[in-house]
């Protein structure tokens, strides 16, 4: 039986590359699942009573950065997806420059 954390990684790094291609307009990514794995172990990262390490991947995404440059572990953070639809948006409507003022924004 296939580990489900395991899936679930495929599918934060399959969220990762699209981005890169579609919004980011890059050829590729650096980051790998190991690389996952750390950013997430780097989080301090409080679980609710019915949440998990499963439930919890579902709600996070992985972002540059820096949008100009490739999406790698040491140009990378972990954000929300409602964050993410925010800055996904700001990207494509106002470039590296907004996507960068709302990120800051964020904290």
């Amino acid at each position: 039986m296939q580990d489900p954390q395991r899936s679930r990684r495929w599918l934060l790094w399959k969220r990762c590359w699209t981005d890169a291609r579609q919004t980011f307009k890059q050829t590729r990514v650096g980051i790998v699942q190991g690389d996952i794995d750390a950013l997430l172990q780097d989080l301090d990262l409080e679980l609710d009573a019915g949440g998990g390490p499963d439930r919890l991947l579902d709600q996070i995404s992985i972002l540059p950065v820096d949008p100009t440059r490739l999406l790698c572990r040491a140009n990378a953070v972990v954000v929300e997806k409602a964050a993410r639809k925010q800055l996904v948006q700001a990207c494509r409507e106002g470039g590296a420059e907004r996507y960068a003022l709302e990120l800051a924004e964020m904290g």
